[in-house]
């Protein structure tokens, strides 16, 4: 069957919406019950029941009310992927506060920034709740592993028109085709069993990264294209990485196959990592290296998604973390001259754990009456801006692509594309669920067999579809200054393996985690810079399990300190930390 117009199926079922005043947001008044979800995350400090009433959005304004914050926000933007689908943007008059709301159906899921505050919103059950979030209690990102003076007072000046609606089914444009940069994202078991929607929550992970492009005078774009879970178990951030983006070793291959088939530029694998926030392999990588791992509970509300994605691309940490100056020496991320905040790229050290706001660094936008960034340092605006096109290019539209079960099984959301020829081959089901649209210059051809499901969301479109961005002929795969790392000896690297300590930076307790092959007697110590000890842990006998204890640093002050390991009076291991208040 020839298609040379759009076909679409919708089938969606409503429910109705309990209308309680013109709030947007507010508190119960109820003491919230424990919730465990809560009391195991990295930087949740508390938490409160709240309302939330979707029926006042269409008036383009609501109140917010929580905590002291009572704030009325307005639409800034709106995109309607389908019924009960969607993301709302707002602020407050004056910038200070904005808010994201990423719905799907009954599950809402967002962020709130009041200042340098941040607070997520979050469903558990049929209850929504607001946490606080702390970024000083985030572990590390790692990299390496193995136009005019805007202040928060005015909308930023770009080419979107933040105003508008969009509506759109989930993946789909529903519009002429546009270059976009295009990324794939898997999640595992224990992502998805963290969370109540792990695709709302990746939804609204691309929405924050969307929304600091917004701020931060960055004219690019980016896509979900394909959605989906694979049946892997975490080890840890390092090994993890590196059994995504390899090919062959019998860990997620089947990302390979996903991305040519979707045509991603970039790969993201959403992990419940315990070590890191997340990681890439190396700063504006090549093709073959366009992966990233990025923890569940650090992908929204922190940026970590969006903070693994600039790395691939070419941006650096903060110089205080990272002072190398290649690919681009104003590629840094930037820490505010007040050190009241840092923008996506950079690192608490500088400023005592301050809060990552959704910024990239840009000398050309300010925060506060602050300018975010230097000419010749902190840019990161000026490297996503020049340098996505060249990520854009990393995978190109096929002439003919051949759609199998296989391919779209495992899916939660997708989106084909092809300049010539969708077609399907064999028994193709979108199920029940599933979002996905085939998107072809030619035709969609979808041959005996192919079928969709009620409550499947699909459509096949013809459009121009083109290549999109361009190689920029420069070197790739640039190694990183890695700011939490690890020293082993010689002698040590022989019988002591995946040396993490975390949280980084602290201000309590710490967990040292490390793997042995052999029986040996260590002390474990604090040092400071000089190498002084400040503070005696114990004596432990390590054996060939993994060993993992919580330690009490309570009793120290804010500063850069050492995890030291001695063995045989010879100190085989040392690990930089930062301890906070």
């Amino acid at each position: 069957m020839k298609m040379t117009k759009i076909i679409t199926i919708l089938l969606i079922f409503a429910s109705s919406l309990t209308v309680w005043g013109q709030t947007l947001l507010e508190t119960t008044g109820k003491t919230p019950q424990k919730v465990v979800e809560f009391e195991t995350r990295k930087a949740v400090t508390d938490y409160q029941p709240i309302n939330i009433n979707l029926d006042i959005l269409k008036e383009g304004q609501g109140k917010i009310s929580f905590w002291g914050i009572d704030e009325t926000v307005f639409q800034t933007k709106l995109t309607v992927r389908s019924f009960k689908n969607f993301s709302w943007f707002g602020s407050n008059k004056d910038k200070t506060t904005s808010i994201i709301l990423t719905v799907a159906d009954n599950d809402i899921q967002g962020l709130v920034t009041h200042k340098t505050e941040v607070y997520r919103i979050e469903t558990v059950g049929d209850i929504y709740y607001i946490t606080k979030i702390d970024h000083s209690k985030y572990p590390s990102e790692e990299c390496g592993v193995g136009s005019k003076n805007n202040d928060t007072n005015a909308v930023p000046n770009n080419p979107f028109n933040e105003d508008s609606i969009s509506y759109q089914q989930k993946m789909i444009s529903g519009e002429p085709f546009t270059c976009r940069l295009r990324l794939l994202v898997l999640y595992t078991p224990a992502a998805k069993n963290a969370v109540s929607n792990i695709s709302n929550t990746i939804q609204l992970a691309v929405d924050e990264m969307k929304q600091s492009f917004i701020n931060s005078n960055v004219y690019r774009e980016v896509e979900l294209v394909y959605v989906g879970e694979t049946n892997y178990t975490e080890v840890n951030t390092p090994t993890d990485l590196n059994r995504f983006y390899g090919n062959g070793d019998n860990y997620i291959d089947e990302v390979h196959n996903f991305r040519t088939k979707h045509q991603a530029d970039i790969c993201v694998l959403i992990a419940q990592e315990t070590d890191y926030c997340g990681a890439a392999k190396y700063v504006k990588v090549s093709a073959s290296y366009a992966f990233c791992v990025v923890d569940v509970d650090c992908a929204t509300g922190y940026y970590s998604f969006a903070h693994e994605i600039g790395h691939i691309i070419g941006t650096r940490h903060d110089p205080y973390i990272d002072n190398s100056n290649t690919p681009y020496p104003y590629g840094h991320g930037y820490v505010a001259s007040n050190n009241q905040w840092r923008t996506i790229m950079a690192y608490g050290d500088a400023c005592g754990g301050c809060t990552r706001i959704q910024y990239w660094s840009n000398p050309n936008v300010s925060y506060g009456g602050l300018p975010m960034g230097t000419t010749s340092t902190h840019n990161n605006a000026r490297v996503l801006n020049e340098k996505i096109p060249n990520a854009m290019s990393y995978l190109q539209p096929a002439n003919t692509v051949t759609v199998q079960n296989a391919d779209v099984a495992a899916a939660r959301d997708g989106d084909i594309i092809a300049k010539s020829k969708v077609e399907t081959s064999g028994t193709v089901a979108i199920q029940n669920g599933q979002s996905y649209s085939f998107r072809s210059g030619g035709t969609v051809v979808l041959e005996p067999g192919f079928t969709a499901e009620v409550g499947s969301n699909f459509v096949a479109e013809i459009v121009e579809v083109t290549d999109c961005g361009q190689p920029d002929g420069e070197a790739s795969n640039y190694s990183k200054t890695d700011e939490f790392s690890n020293y082993a000896s010689e002698s040590s690297a022989k019988f002591i393996s995946d040396f993490v300590v975390y949280p980084n930076p602290t201000n309590d307790f710490i967990t040292v985690n490390l793997n042995v092959t052999a029986k040996i007697d260590v002390d474990f110590k604090v040092c400071d810079y000089t190498g002084k000890t400040v503070k005696k842990i114990g004596k432990y006998t390590l054996t060939t399990e993994k060993f993992s204890r919580n330690f009490n640093l309570l009793d120290l002050t804010s500063g850069v300190y050492f995890i030291v390991v001695t063995f045989d009076n010879q100190e085989i291991l040392n690990h930089k930390i930062i301890k906070i208040k």
